[in-house]
């Protein structure tokens, strides 16, 4: 049993007062899982508290949950070990559980307990686990003494230097203003003064006041005197344009030179405030008026004279393209700048500027995009000039080189030169070259010539004929003839089809059973497989050339569906297709429905399976009993490869038989049987991948006293080539039965399929007390022939 399980721990409610150490349960929810599938059966639990994660000392427990409902893999346990484990120290949880279908309890390790039900230790936590507690209270009293002061009504407490006592509340304030002026009865007309030692009245003596420098008197009244206000009376921005009325100051008013720059606000004067020709260029200072000053349109053309802005009077960048009027700079306005006839202005990204230039537009007006240097040749481009070189290292220059008299060439170079050396004399003493068998020509004296006599001799064979084609005559110089292959012809390409549907190549996962291909027949040319391959059983797949599964690719075969129900002594079993078993599983009549099937046996017995068809491995027997059914493994399925070229296995091929499913209550079911693979091919089969058609496992009793399911049959791999050089490894091994459960029954477990090994029997209680049977071993053939001779 592969587990996972989730832990969510929350605490249950506790009452305030508990007097046993019982009472405190918390929850623990978790989820079963066999081979990541949630289960679903009835369990038993076991839990106990450790104070390690491993080893250590068990501090409380087990406790045992029995008969605990699973559903979908999920449950739940209501643990209460009491208070007293729970001290502050780490605490850990071990679990073990045992299924239905567990002959053992499976421990599941321990897990460190979280803060949700560890916080029951907050209900015994002692005084010496309190951190920064009081002084005074670490005997559990408190020794507050306000707490113990008894005070009377309206009584505080109050420190009188060594300790707390009660005290009479001595805060007299009435909110009485006591301030001396409120407590003065003066006399009319008299005023509060101060005497050095406190407020008194007095009498209120009249002060006589006369004006000085600047101001005037009259009566009671103080105002200005004419001139009586100076420049030193006034302080900084004492006067403001506020404070001026309309008209008020004139020219004669201000001195020469008093006004200036610095004493104008911003923008307090307008163009409306200045009059024509009231100010002139000897009254403007140098850069004192700069671009911000001048609004948007204020100064046109007609206000700037003939040369009075040369270059400069202009800034770097003050005159843009935005700034020059269309059509208002002619040619006879830009300098020669330099440039001769015909050239033209070019960017130089260097320097950087615009600067004279050759006009290199070549434009001829076609309308070539690209050149490109095909077989023997180099360069090319797709712009600007475009060159293209011979290749000498592919294409011999022109050799227009020679040798003197008496010397031959010994070497030519790339670019048509030669090297010379002086003729050598052999030395030899051939009087005469004779034609033998296969020449003519020869000759007595001079040069002479041999040739090949090409009415006895064959020419190099060169050509080829298409796919679907046989050679059918070879001429004297090599040519051949061709001809459409002959239907029903001997091996090669026509066995392994025409290739007319072109190649296979699988680089995802694909799945032939549930997305059948456009054409079930289809004969592809080449097959290359470099991913899983799902496909029916019954799959022939034809290739004439070469077929290859790469070191990720895979051909999974489906297995066979089961057969009809049948009843038998008011216990109803499945009856499996006969599959290409000798005998289907579980169809004796007489009490026996737990018989495995039969399988072949040995080579020689099963040589003739080549057509399968869609059959495959038989099925185990499912045995359903009142509302208990546990089903029998499906048998492997088979696969044909028909191959014209070879056949490269480095990744793997299965058609392994399925276990039986197991339920609740009564009987097991029998395993599937392995498939049937066939490789034929008419060249060589290699490789160092895996094929597999094991059988599958049969079911366990789980309820009353009934019978396990037997194994199924291993099944049968059939290499067909000329040469067999495959080193990987071949899987054909048999299914275990699976286990009883004691006591007098007539419930029979299921029978394990058959193929190339006999399926077990299922467990039998009531005649024999049998136990169910593993199923037989499959085996492979090797035949080290052309498939063609015996399909």
């Amino acid at each position: 049993m592969v587990l996972l399980t989730v832990l969510l721990l929350t605490l249950a409610p506790v009452a305030q007062a508990q007097q046993a150490d019982t009472g405190y349960p918390f929850t623990y929810q978790g989820q079963l899982l066999i081979d990541d599938q949630p289960v679903t059966d009835s369990c038993t639990f076991t839990v106990s508290l450790w104070d390690a994660a491993t080893d250590g000392n068990q501090i409380a427990g087990p406790l045992a949950f029995t008969d605990v409902p699973v559903a979908d893999g999920y449950f739940d346990l209501a643990i209460d070990f009491g208070l007293s484990p729970f001290d502050g120290a780490e605490r850990y949880l071990e679990i073990t559980v045992q299924c239905s279908t567990d002959t053992d309890p499976i421990t599941l390790g321990r897990q460190v307990l979280t803060a949700a039900p560890y916080a029951l230790h907050s209900e015994k936590v002692p005084w010496s686990g309190i951190q920064g507690l009081p002084d005074g209270f670490a005997d559990e009293v408190d020794t507050d003494t306000l707490g113990s002061l008894s005070c009377a009504d309206n009584e505080i407490a109050r420190w009188d230097g060594s300790e707390w006592v009660c005290s009479t509340d001595t805060d007299t304030d009435t909110d009485t203003d006591t301030d001396t002026l409120g407590s003065l009865n003066c006399a009319d007309n008299e005023i509060a003064r101060w005497d050095g030692s406190e407020w008194v009245c007095s009498t209120d003596i009249d002060t006589t006041y006369s004006a000085s420098d600047g101001l005037s008197l009259t009566g009671t009244a103080f105002s200005i005197a004419t001139a009586g206000v100076t420049t030193a009376m006034l302080a900084s921005d004492a006067v403001t344009s506020d404070e001026l009325a309309d008209d008020a100051v004139d020219t004669a008013a201000i001195q020469n030179d008093a006004v200036t720059s610095a004493k104008i606000a911003n923008d307090t004067i307008t163009a409306a405030d200045i009059a024509t020709d009231a100010v002139r260029n000897e009254e403007i200072q140098n850069n004192a008026v700069t671009s911000n000053k001048i609004a948007s349109g204020a100064v046109t053309s007609s206000d700037i004279a003939d040369g009075t802005i040369d270059v400069a009077d202009l800034n770097n960048d003050a005159v843009t393209s935005a700034k020059i009027a269309d059509s208002t700079i002619l040619f006879g306005d830009i300098n020669q700048n330099g440039c001769t006839d015909g050239q033209v202005m070019k960017w130089n990204n260097t320097t950087p500027a615009w600067e004279c230039a050759a006009d290199i537009n070549t434009d001829s007006g076609g309308d070539i995009t690209a050149v490109t240097a095909g077989t023997g040749l180099t360069g090319g481009g797709t712009s600007g000039a475009v060159t293209v070189n011979v290749d000498t290292a592919a294409i011999q220059q022109r050799v227009s080189s020679t040798c003197a008299v008496g010397s031959s060439i010994r070497a030519i170079a790339a670019d048509g030169t030669v090297t010379c050396e002086t003729d050598d004399n052999s030395g030899g003493d051939i009087t005469a070259v004779t034609a033998g068998t296969g020449l003519t020509g020869g000759a007595t004296s001079g040069a002479a010539t041999v040739n090949v006599d090409t009415t006895a001799i064959q020419r190099r064979v060169s050509s080829t004929c298409a796919a679907g084609s046989s050679i059918r005559a070879i001429a004297a110089d090599g040519t051949v003839t061709c001809e459409t292959d002959d239907s029903g012809g001997g091996g090669g390409a026509s066995f392994g089809g025409d290739g007319s549907n072109g190649a296979l190549t699988m680089n995802s996962a694909t799945n032939w059973a549930s997305n059948p291909p456009s054409n079930p027949l289809a004969q592809y040319s080449t097959c290359t497989i470099n991913a899983q391959l799902t496909v029916p059983s019954g799959t022939i797949i034809h290739c004439s050339g070469n077929l290859t599964i790469g070191s990720g690719g895979s051909i999974v075969v489906r297995t066979v569906a089961q057969g009809r129900s049948i009843n038998h002594n008011n216990i109803y079993y499945n009856e499996p297709p006969s599959g290409l078993g000798a005998s289907p599983a579980g169809t004796d009549g007489s009490n026996h429905a737990g018989i495995g099937g039969l399988g072949w046996g040995n080579a020689q017995s099963a040589a003739w399976l080549l057509h399968p068809g869609p059959f495959g491995g038989g099925s185990g027997s499912t045995v359903n009993w009142s509302d208990f059914t546990s089903r029998g493994g499906h048998g492997g399925g088979s696969l044909v490869l028909k191959v014209g070229g070879s056949i490269t296995i480095n990744g793997n091929i299965s058609a392994n038989g399925e276990n039986a499913t197991a339920s609740s209550g009564g009987p097991g079911g029998g395993g599937g049987a392995g498939g049937l693979v066939i490789l034929a091919s008419s060249t060589s089969v290699s490789g160092s991948g895996s094929i597999n058609v094991n059988g599958g496992n049969g079911a366990n009793a789980t309820g009353g006293s009934s019978g396990g399911g037997g194994g199924g049959g291993g099944g049968i791999i059939h290499i067909i080539s000329p040469s067999i050089t495959f080193t990987g490894s071949t899987g054909t091994s048999n299914g275990t039965g699976g286990s009883n459960i004691n006591g007098s029954s007539s419930l029979y477990g299921g029978g394990g399929g058959g193929m190339g090994g006999n399926g077990g029997n299922g467990g039998n209680l009531d005649s024999d007390n049998s136990t169910p049977g593993n199923g037989g071993n499959g085996f492979v053939i090797q035949s080290a022939t052309d498939p063609a001779n015996i399909y």
